[in-house]
């Protein structure tokens, strides 16, 4: 006779809801959330500069051949980030509303990726992606500038989510092979032998995300590369006859093929005779003073992150050391287990200072091309709070849940209050941008070749919108002038405080 179940859920009664399923809502519902609130942002997010400039010439492509033909001299002649750039024409052909809802799905995208990347996670570990939303809402560089601007989102944030991507692939090619780091990984889970698809699949997708931005698109080929030696350690260790893992060298040699592609178009030297920072000292000096101020950048951007890694890192070995200390019988087998838990944390912050000091081979250095880097950094970051919730003991004097909870609550809290602060603003940037946009227009179409327009309120100013930096001068001679000038095919634009054009305008 089978044994009753006592465990059932009574007849009537509201069945009860598990863990798994009440994580699932929770994640699904945070990415709606987040879904939405950056949607919201890029609705209001005008068009700004290089927008305009870009616009004007690929209105003048004749459909999509054609815009492959611009992109090729724009390769020859400006720049060799082909794969980014060639998205942003494409956008730039359609409405403008298009690019809204594809830009914040491609910001959730790389949220996604970045959670892929971090292990021991649980199934549906909404923690882990709240924390990431949180590294990129408050600490990702220039958040106006690389996410919302539309033609900085092409160049970070649509590169960064290819790059991401494509590690992605290679971290689940690593854990098919031979298991992943902080599992501690056994090989021959994975049969070896060349295999025609992924190795093609690779070869492109490497050859993508080597082609997107000169120090991201060469943190991404670094990834790779520790992957495919941890593959080979693990596979020497274990005495199997092939090593080597040939999808994951057909990728490098596709990101080593990227990353040349765009390091020697003609455009990079065309465009670094441009650069306005003249340097004080060549030679050995000359590098001494590229990488100090690489450094200071770093200290500016990215302090308060490598505070929070340096905390985290120190609060995990010490968790570490306090909950093994007993159970292994030499301090050797101790540190090789506290380096177990700390080794895929410090790979990324290793891939973070490699991407940052990479731009010692520049003269100019802007800060959102730290980027990339910062995302290494938030990926590092988020690895070290699942592997410090991982290690949590009841009875323990360093409880690393309450610091990492409380520290997300008050974020999250943050978060709404500048959140609503800020979309304030953004509103009124976005009206006053469409005025005047709608002013031109109407002036042009009267017969007005000399166009004077209002600036946008400096007190609407604010963290999420680049206005303040790509603003309309007087002179219509202005680089953000002349771009929108050339839009809208008029003689000159000369913007004047909104006050006095007001009055001028008796608008």
């Amino acid at each position: 006779m089978k044994e009753k179940n006592n465990n059932k859920t009574p007849t009537g009664a509201a069945p009860v809801e598990t863990e798994e399923n009440r994580d699932r809502k929770i994640f699904i519902g945070l990415i709606i959330v987040f879904f939405l609130a950056i949607f919201i942002f890029n609705l209001l997010t005008p068009f700004m500069s290089d927008d305009f400039s870009y616009s004007k010439i690929v209105r003048e492509a004749n459909g999509f051949f054609d815009l492959i033909r611009q992109e090729r001299q724009h390769y020859m002649t400006h720049g060799g980030r082909s794969v980014v750039h060639f998205i942003l024409r494409c956008f730039l052909s359609m409405p403008r509303i298009v690019f809204k809802p594809a830009n914040s799905l491609v910001f959730i995208l790389l949220s996604l990726f970045i959670y892929s990347l971090v292990e021991g996670k649980r199934k549906f570990d909404w923690i882990i992606f709240l924390a990431i939303q949180m590294g990129l809402w408050f600490f990702t560089v220039d958040f106006r500038q690389t996410i919302l601007w539309e033609t900085g989102a092409c160049n970070y944030l649509w590169g960064s989510t290819i790059i991401f991507g494509y590690m992605v692939l290679v971290h689940a090619r690593v854990q098919k092979e031979v298991g992943g780091l902080l599992e501690g990984g056994s090989a021959g889970s994975e049969k070896s032998g060349f295999d025609w698809l992924p190795c093609i699949g690779f070869l492109l997708l490497g050859a993508a995300a080597g082609w997107c931005n000169e120090n991201t698109s060469g943190g991404g080929f670094l990834y790779a590369l520790i992957c495919i030696w941890w593959i080979y350690h693990k596979k020497k260790k274990a005495g199997e006859r092939q090593k080597i893992s040939f999808p994951l060298v057909c990728g490098a040699i596709g990101n080593m093929f990227g990353l040349m592609m765009m390091v020697v178009s003609p455009g990079n030297r065309t465009r670094s005779g441009y650069e306005t920072e003249v340097e004080l000292h060549s030679g050995l000096y000359g590098m001494f003073s590229r990488f100090q101020k690489i450094t200071l950048h770093v200290d500016k951007c990215f302090f308060t992150l490598l505070a929070v890694f340096i905390v985290l890192m120190v609060l995990l070995t010490l968790k570490t050391v306090l909950r093994n200390a007993s159970e292994f019988s030499s301090q050797k087998a101790l540190r090789r287990e506290t380096w177990r838990q700390i080794i895929r944390p410090v790979m990324f912050l290793f891939l973070f200072f490699a991407t940052c000091y990479a731009l010692i081979l520049t003269t100019e250095t802007q800060a959102r091309a730290f980027f990339g880097a910062g995302l290494f950094l938030i990926t590092g970051i988020a690895q070290l709070i699942r592997s410090c919730l991982n290690t949590e003991m009841k009875r323990q004097y360093y409880n690393a849940r309450l610091i990492i909870y409380s520290a997300l609550a008050i974020l999250t809290l943050h978060f709404v209050l500048t959140y609503l602060d800020h979309g304030a603003n953004l509103a009124r940037i976005w009206r006053d941008c469409r005025e005047r946009e709608n002013y031109i227009a109407e002036q042009k179409a009267n017969g007005v070749d000399e166009v004077v327009v209002a600036k946008v309120h400096p007190d609407f100013y604010n963290i999420y919108s680049a206005i303040e930096e790509m603003e309309l001068s007087e002179d219509p001679e202005y680089w953000t002038n002349a771009a929108i000038e050339e839009y809208y095919e008029v003689e000159s634009v000369s913007a004047i405080d909104y006050d006095a054009w007001a009055e001028m305008t008796g608008r």
